[in-house]
């Protein structure tokens, strides 16, 4: 029965906190009242309230002591003091206001709770002192034959556990949410950055990060530049390198609070270029023994980078890598030697800076078929020559001449003086130097020249 009934008041004790059961406030002491006529004021001690009608007097003797009064005290009568003697003022203090504003400097991603726990120190006493009564009371009853009344106690003091972890930690505030809506744009040399405006009553902080440290830079650090303030956005940075990547973080900060970064970035780059240069001007292309010769003058684009042109046989080149490239560069002319009896067709392509081709301008020619065949003109060689010419039909002999540079072509000046009855044939034993040759096709006893071409031998 004693311990059924030491249980029972252990769990009142228990209840008694959680139930708000608090001892009685104790009685403030009655301030004395002084006898009518005596001169004197007793004054209340304690501190004098702001507004509560005391003079600047008051204020400096509101100590407690006893001041004795030039004129004799106000009889007044009221009806709640038959007397006649006006009471003292009763002075109220004010609880001290507990700031909710963090005294440090928050950190980004940081969030500072908007209340504390305001009970005093022995209210905690008496919770905790409870909480240990309650598990060693527990504690016995599971050892002693009421287990379920020990096992339900024991449960009950976990969660009066639980009560004084919140009542310790207090209620948090809801972290302040970080900006959304935020992406970085690349331009030409600028960045423009979009964002959701912030709640209302908070700012916009954004900093653009130093060289190398976007990964580390918060919303506290001075970075390259900073922005603050109510932004709405865009916001356009300008003056950025191409090609160098520019990283942001922004933050929203209101009521002593920073909500956690957002790092965007992006790397401004040229615009891209796809408008193709002008054509080639005044194109024009000639036949002759030595060669065909092209010719052309370059368009007034300043991001011109080459001219290309392009040989097929029978058909248009389309582009400035469909057929045999003749010539690539920043050229005007170029002379080639296609050898072809069907039409011969060239195409001369500007081409810019960025890749972008002009239209072509096309030239065509029936055939060619030059006289004299290889070496070409101007060709360098060694060893062995071979030379060769185009078949004339009915020609018996061929008089094949080579003659020093400036020599030609005088036939008792001839370096060499052979005859062949086939369009080719190979001399040996040339010394180096320049040299030009020429070949006569003899028909019917009468000769005709089939051209003159030049080569070196190295």
């Amino acid at each position: 029965m004693r311990f059924r009934l030491v249980l029972l008041l252990s769990l009142v004790v228990l209840l008694a906190p959680a139930l708000g059961v608090a001892a009685p406030a104790p009685t403030p002491a009655p301030t004395p009242t002084p006898a009518p006529g005596s001169g004197t004021t007793t004054r209340p001690t304690g501190p004098v309230g702001v507004g509560d009608g005391a003079s600047g007097a008051d204020l400096a003797e509101a100590d407690g002591t006893q001041v004795t009064a030039p004129t004799p005290p106000v009889t007044q009568p009221t009806t709640s003091d038959p007397g006649g003697v006006v009471p003292p003022p009763t002075t109220t203090v004010a609880p001290p206001v507990t700031s909710t504003v963090p005294t440090t400097k928050p950190t980004s991603g940081s969030s500072q709770p908007s209340s504390t726990s305001a009970l005093p120190r022995e209210a905690w006493v008496v919770l905790i002192g409870v909480l240990i009564i309650g598990l060693g009371v527990s504690a016995r009853t599971i050892r002693t034959r009421e287990r379920r009344i020990g096992l339900a106690l024991l449960a009950f003091c976990l969660v009066y556990l639980g009560v004084i972890a919140a009542l310790l930690t207090g209620v948090a505030s809801a972290a302040t949410a970080p900006p959304t809506g935020a992406v970085a744009v690349a331009g030409d040399g600028e960045v423009m950055l979009v964002f959701d405006a912030p709640p209302a009553g908070r700012s916009l902080t954004i900093v653009r990060a130093s060289a190398g440290a976007g990964a580390t830079t918060t919303c506290a650090d001075k970075g390259e530049r900073r922005w603050v303030g109510v932004l709405t956005g865009p916001l356009l940075d300008t003056g950025r390198q191409n090609r160098v990547a520019s990283t942001y973080v922004l933050c929203v900060a209101g009521g002593g609070d920073v909500s956690e970064p957002v790092r965007v970035a992006a790397t401004p780059t040229a615009s891209a270029d796809v408008t193709p240069p002008g054509r080639v001007l005044a194109p024009r292309l000639q036949s002759s023994p030595a060669g065909v010769t092209l010719s052309w003058r370059l368009p007034a684009d300043a991001d011109l980078a080459r001219v290309v042109v392009v040989r097929a046989f029978g058909r248009p080149p389309s582009s400035p890598d469909d057929g045999t490239i003749v010539a690539d560069g920043r050229v005007i002319g170029v002379v080639d030697h296609p050898f072809s009896t069907t039409s011969v067709l060239y195409a001369i392509f500007a081409v810019d800076t960025s890749g972008n081709a002009s239209p072509p301008e096309r030239l065509r020619l029936a055939r060619y078929d030059p006289g004299l065949r290889t070496p070409l003109d101007g060709a360098r060689v060694h060893g062995a020559i071979h030379l060769a010419w185009r078949l004339v039909p009915r020609a018996t002999t061929y008089n094949v001449q080579l003659f020093r540079a400036g020599a030609c072509c005088n036939p008792s000046r001839a370096a060499r003086n052979l005859h062949s009855l086939v369009p080719a044939l190979t001399v040996h034993g040339l010394t180096r130097g320049r040299y030009q040759w020429t070949v006569w096709a003899s028909v019917a006893g009468r000769f005709s020249q089939l051209g003159v071409l030049a080569f070196s031998v190295s």
